[in-house]
Formats: structure tokens, C-alpha cells, sequence
């Protein structure tokens, strides 16, 4: 299992000790939300997966993880139908599947997908964003620039993906958002643990002022061109980072 072992070096993923398939209480219990079931599941297993819990190439059972979650077997395999679909898994021949492992196309990939539809949203949010919801917006990537100057990467993280998911939900288009928060997913699970932080952090706090600056002016080209600018440096930062481990 060389990608298990590669993986848990501390590099991307923290090591965790169980058995392959069981949790070992790694997922958060499934809540009271209005979800449907399945949908609750998912949401608990994506975000392990974008936390780092599970080390990829991780094994993942229906049976582990209905145990571990209290529910039966048909809405994990309803969740793990769409976790393979967004790709934060690959599916297996008999049911559950692996954690994907991070690639340096994986990540390429995952980047000119999301690029493509935030530079929309971006646009989308210039030309006819909610006003109210744009305010809230601009609040996010002000508070990201102010943990970013603090050093506090964990806040920083918590208000860069707040700035994005707020400002496609300024846009007011369901079928954006889902894909958009599955990009967003998808690229942080891929993002090196060890990742530049301050002041590249610092950085790109700047640049959502910028992308925020181009949306409240009605400039959706120069909104475009923000979040595409915005994105793409992104990118290169997480790229470098394979590079310096030498991550094919």
C-alpha cells in the first residue's frame, strides 16, 4: 500500500492508527439539520476528508461507516455514490472505496474547473449580486485579511472559504453553488498540508479586497479577471508545494 504509507507521512494527512474501514470516531455525528439522510452523511464524511482525518488512500467501508455514523447501510451508499462523483473518493468493486490521493494533475484539474466557475460567479455577483448578501461578502475577506496579518492560519482558512461560498450565494443560483462548494472541496483536500502561509496569506487576503472592490463597482470583467488572477496564484502556491516534495 505505498500510497497509504506516502500519504500518512505528514505531508498532507495526519497519520491515524485503525483498522482498514473503521472510523475509530473520526466522523462527526450526524446532526438534527433538515437534510435528507444521506445528504447528512455526506456532509460528515466530505468534511473528514477536507480536514485531513482520513489518510488517502484510506479504505472506506458502508459497514464502517454505518456503524460509526448509527445509520444503516443505504444512505452511506447514497453518500459515497456522490463522494465518488465530486471525486473525493474512488469507488470501489465491491462497494465503499479509498480517499483519492493527490496528483499533480488531480490538482490542475480541480483548479480549471473552479476557476471557471467562480470567475462566473464573480461576474454573476457584479452584475446582479444581493446587495445585503455582498455586504457580508465584503466583511469576510476584510476579516481574512486582518487573521492573515495576525498569522492566525486556521482563521484565515475559516474566512477564505466564507468569502467564496458567501459570494456565490450573492449570486442567488442553486445549481453554482452546489457545484461550487464541491470545487471548493475537492481543492482543499487536495491543498498541501504545508502550503505557504503568511505572508502569501496576507497576499491573497488582498486579492478578495480586490475581486470585492471590482464586484461593488457593477465591473463584471474586472471581477473576472480578479477571480481568475485570484485563483491561478492559488494554484501555483499548491503546485509549489508538490514540487518541493517532489509530488508527481
Amino acid at each position: 500500500m505505498h500510497d497509504v504509507q506516502w500519504a500518512s507521512s505528514g505531508l498532507f494527512f495526519d497519520p491515524i492508527q485503525s483498522l482498514p474501514g473503521v472510523t475509530m470516531g473520526i466522523l462527526d455525528k450526524i446532526d438534527d439539520r433538515p437534510m435528507s439522510l444521506s445528504d447528512r452523511v455526506y456532509a460528515s464524511v466530505r468534511s473528514a476528508i477536507v480536514a485531513s482525518k482520513f489518510p488517502a488512500g484510506q479504505r472506506l467501508t458502508e459497514e464502517g461507516l454505518a456503524k460509526e455514523l448509527g445509520v444503516s447501510k443505504t444512505p452511506v451508499r447514497e453518500a459515497m455514490l456522490r463522494l465518488a462523483y465530486v471525486g473525493l473518493v474512488q469507488s470501489g468493486a465491491t462497494g465503499g472505496g479509498r480517499v483519492m490521493t493527490p496528483t499533480r494533475q488531480a490538482l490542475s484539474d480541480a483548479y480549471d474547473v473552479r476557476e471557471g466557475l467562480e470567475a462566473q460567479v464573480a461576474r454573476i455577483a457584479a452584475l446582479k449580486g444581493v446587495r445585503s448578501m455582498l455586504e457580508e461578502t465584503r466583511s469576510y475577506a476584510t476579516s481574512s485579511k486582518e487573521v492573515a496579518e495576525r498569522g492566525d492560519r486556521e482563521g484565515f482558512r475559516q474566512n477564505d472559504e466564507r468569502f467564496h461560498m458567501s459570494l456565490c450565494e450573492a449570486t442567488q443560483n442553486d445549481v453554482l453553488m452546489r457545484l461550487v462548494r464541491d470545487s471548493y472541496d475537492l481543492t482543499s483536500a487536495l491543498r498541501a498540508r504545508d502550503a505557504p502561509g503568511t505572508p502569501y496569506s496576507v497576499e491573497c487576503a488582498d486579492q478578495h479586497l480586490e475581486i470585492m472592490d471590482a464586484v461593488d463597482a457593477g465591473d463584471d470583467v474586472a471581477a473576472d479577471v480578479a477571480m481568475r488572477t485570484h485563483l491561478s496564484k492559488v494554484r501555483q502556491r499548491m503546485m509549489d508545494a508538490y514540487d518541493r516534495h517532489g509530488i508527481n
